[in-house]
């Protein structure tokens, strides 16, 4: 019974794999010939197509309509197998893939497997008439108009005979644009029974007008044997300047198709379209970049009609120029990147539509439509974003060591009290001159707060303040267009005319600005011109549908032109109670506290308000060892130790002697794994290298100058007393000379052994960040830094600067991403207040660390 269900088992998978459909290749793989035409066949077996199969584009490749060769039908079960045969034109040599596809057939869809192909150089057969040839290969006879197409020179030589080549090939044909020559590549092979060798050039060119072409030949300067001189062994070879030149060959320019597609930009090529959106989700007011790249090869020389990208209604737009990166080996391959930088002021989605690219493929004969997918941008609110801020990292707990055993809990130092920076000595001069200048500057602001406080306290100024502003109302009233606003500037009118007439009650009535008048000793025409305006504006303001009388304005502004209020005499401004007020007294009483004023904030626990005053010193002072020691205690109280490490670095390199900043420094050390061994060997290295720690790197370049001037006293007492110009002193000369060597060898140690640590432009990487090839966001090759680094700072350029790492790798990084020794650097992000990008201003996407 077994046996049975076995065979029968047997008979139905042979009977399904009988009538199975599917397609292969033939040959399955095998080489191919440059200059001449290669045959493959497609087989499906077990279906129908619908429809006879084109082949795929293969980039240099050339297809044929297919040929339905076979029809054949095997067994009685209706089995059948079809055969298609392709003709192709390879136009490079090198490994050819004509890519899968599915084959639409009446029994579905039949996955038709990848076919991979070689391509080979012809046999060369030079046709020579004398020791050496020179001919130029065309391998199609008709192109494109705009198509990049190959060609290629080659100059053989007879074994034996000697040639010598003294220059590159000369072409210049008419209305065809050549790429420069390749590097020459050897061939050789065999002719009539000879063995020949020399050279090959390829190239890519571009016709520029339809038509027949004639293209010149091409010229080749060489040293070459021409014959013998004598005979036997006693014979010479004649070397001859020779130029070899090809024979002139036609080339038939086909036009493009008419009429052309629609949006056809004049791009004649293969090429591919890439867009992508630097951020998905951004908020109110913040950058976002759309790049649209187009790579490929064609005729990149000649001007495209490109399209601009469409950008939805609601975005700011900031267009930068487009960008060509050309390929350094040919001019007709390259790429091009559009970037539009968006700026949204409002919540939502925004969707911008996909960008379509229209050219001429030469391979397909046709006009082909590339389409770049669309981009969607979700734009949130800042409120929202803010509402959940990202959380910083705590530094309360334990920190691991390598070995796995938890760190030490250990506080940074107290701050230090006061600074101290190394301050270079300044011509006489200068001194004096900063001497008169602030003694200036002190008089001038003394007695411009001796003026003010004299204007202040002058019982006049009310009235001026008020008359100035009762002509201001004026103004206001007349040009007031309803009820509501004339009546809210006469209450700016009553309040004007109560300072201008020192009425005394907040809310005064007619009885309180007479008295006041009284007060002013004003006439009686005075005094009831102003009642009778004051009245009249009462009723307007609280009267139902009462109306201000039309001469009311010009009643007001007489009778305010008026007014005479006496100025301030400038002889009160030197009264001794003007010159030496009590708020003089106090301001500079606090002067003298704000050197201490961030010492008082460390120790009542604002240290962000602490670290943000002792950054503002250090843009002003980058050398202040002690600010950098005290801006470190703070950032580390915060929770910043990589950036801490960069102050602590930068203090013990300023101030290496000091006890607070060396312990502050090895704290540092111990939370920020991965530190740059050259920084971590000052605390922990080994003592041939910790000894530069004894002083600054300053210091020893200032030892090392010390050293070669002793040398050079030396050698100055050396040449007097080799000339008899001074008495031989060896004992003195000799004790300068030893003295001078070790100076300056331990000096030179010194400094070697610090390395770019001793470089001005020295710097630590306070974050992971992306080493980038040039100074923008693009899609670009980079690589990763990982921080913290030592690195050398170079040029700078917007947001960016140019940095070497210790590693020998350069590159650009985001100005934020380090913190400069011995200069000022940019502020951090945790101390920049958010702002909001104008319409005239330029919005740069910002990196983001993931």
């Amino acid at each position: 019974m077994n046996r049975f269900f076995v065979l029968f088992l047997v008979l139905s998978f042979s009977h399904a794999l009988l009538y199975a459909q599917g397609a292969h290749w033939l040959p399955p793989e095998t080489r191919a010939t440059l200059d001449s035409a290669y045959q493959v066949k497609l087989v499906v077996e077990g279906a129908i197509p619908q429809s006879d199969p084109e082949l795929p584009a293969i980039p240099y490749v050339e297809t044929g309509f297919p040929k339905k060769e076979l029809l054949a039908n095997s067994g009685s079960g209706g089995n059948s197998s079809i055969v298609y045969s392709y003709i192709l034109q390879p136009l490079r040599t090198g490994p050819h893939t004509l890519p899968g596809f599915l084959l639409p057939t009446d029994r579905g869809l039949v996955s038709v497997p990848p076919f991979s192909f070689w391509v080979g150089e012809p046999p060369s057969s030079p046709s020579f008439v004398s020791s050496a040839d020179a001919s130029l290969l065309l391998f199609r006879k008709e192109v494109w108009q705009g198509e990049p197409f190959p060609v290629e020179y080659r100059l053989l030589a007879h074994a034996g005979t000697f040639l010598e080549i003294t220059g590159q090939p000369e072409w210049t044909p008419a209305d065809v644009l050549v790429d420069r020559w390749s590097r020459p590549e050897r061939v050789s092979g065999d002719w009539r029974g000879s063995f020949f060798s020399g050279l090959r050039y390829s190239a890519l060119a571009i016709a520029l007008n339809p038509g027949k072409v004639s293209l010149c030949p091409v010229s080749q300067h060489v040293n070459m044997e021409t014959g013998k001189f004598g005979q036997g062994l006693f014979s010479q070879a004649i070397i001859r300047p020779l130029v070899l030149r090809t024979s002139a060959l036609t080339l038939q320019v086909k036009p493009l198709p008419t009429p052309p597609k629609e949006g056809f930009t004049q791009a004649v090529g293969t090429f591919r379209l890439i867009s992508e959106l630097s951020a998905a989700e951004t908020q109110v007011g913040e950058p976002a970049t759309w790049t649209l790249r187009i790579d490929g090869t064609g005729n990149w020389t000649t001007h495209w009609n490109l399209v601009p990208p469409p950008i939805p209604s609601g975005l700011r737009v900031i267009e930068p120029a487009p960008r060509r990166q050309s390929d350094p080996d040919s001019l007709f391959s390259g790429s091009l990147v559009l970037e539009r930088i968006v700026v949204a002021d409002h919540p939502g989605r925004y969707t911008i539509p996909p960008y379509r690219f229209t050219y001429f493929d030469p391979l397909a004969g046709c006009y082909r439509t590339a389409q770049a997918a669309p981009a969607v941008l979700t734009v949130t609110s800042a409120s929202s974003a803010a509402a959940s801020p990202p959380e910083r990292p705590s530094s309360s707990g334990p920190t691991a060591y390598s070995n796995g055993s938890p760190a030490p809990k250990r506080l940074p130092e107290a701050p230090l009290v006061g600074s101290s920076a190394a301050l270079a000595p300044l011509e006489n001069r200068w001194l004096f001159l900063e001497a008169g200048g602030a003694g200036a500057t002190l008089l001038a602001l003394w007695f411009l707060l001796a003026w003010r406080h004299a204007r202040r306290a002058d019982p006049m100024e009310r009235r001026r303040a008020g008359l100035r502003r009762l002509r201001r109302i004026h103004r206001q009233i007349r040009r007031a267009t309803s009820v509501g606003e004339r009546q809210e500037q006469l209450f700016h009118w009553q309040a004007a005319i109560r300072d201008a007439w020192l009425v005394v009650p907040a809310v005064p009535g007619v009885a309180e600005l007479g008295a006041a008048l009284e007060r002013a000793q004003v006439d009686s025409s005075t005094r009831r011109a102003w009642t009778e305006l004051w009245q009249e504006a009462e009723i307007h303001l609280y009267a139902r549908e009462a109306t201000l009388p039309s001469d009311w304005i010009g009643r007001s502004e007489e009778e305010a032109r008026r007014i005479r209020i006496p100025r301030q005499s400038w002889k009160g401004t030197f009264a001794r109670r003007h010159f030496f007020p009590a708020v003089t007294i106090w301001i500079v009483l606090l002067s003298s506290s704000w050197g201490i004023s961030a010492l008082e904030l460390y120790r009542s626990g604002r240290f962000e308000q602490s670290a943000e005053l002792w950054e503002r010193s250090l843009r002003r002072n980058p050398t202040d060892w002690i600010a950098r020691n005290n801006y470190g205690a703070a950032l580390s109280q915060e929770g910043r130790w990589q950036e801490a490490l960069a102050q602590w670095s930068s203090a013990f390199l300023l101030s290496p002697r000091d006890s607070a900043v060396r312990a502050n420094f090895a704290l540092a050390l111990t939370h920020c794994p991965g530190v740059d061994k050259r920084l971590s060997a000052l605390v922990s290295g080994p003592v041939w290298f910790r000894w530069i720690g004894g002083a600054s790197p300053a210091e020893w370049q200032l030892l090392l100058a010390i050293g070669l001037l002793v040398l050079f006293a030396s050698g100055v007492l050396l040449l007097l007393s080799r000339y008899g110009l001074a008495r031989p002193a060896l004992p003195l000369r000799n004790t300068l000379l030893a003295v001078g060597l070790s100076l300056s060898t331990i000096a030179l140690s010194a400094v070697a052994l610090y390395g770019p640590m001793a470089d001005p432009r020295a710097g630590l990487v306070i974050e992971d960040a992306s080493l980038h090839s040039i100074p923008t966001d693009a899609e670009q090759q980079s690589g990763p830094v990982i921080a913290p680094i030592l690195v050398v700072v170079g040029k700078p350029f917007l947001h960016w600067i140019q940095v070497r790492l210790s590693d020998s790798r350069s590159g650009w990084l985001r100005a934020e991403a380090v913190v400069r020794f011995f200069r000022p650097s940019i502020p951090s992000r945790a101390h920049r207040s958010p702002r909001r990008v104008g319409s005239g201003e330029s919005a740069f996407p910002s990196s983001s660390r993931s």
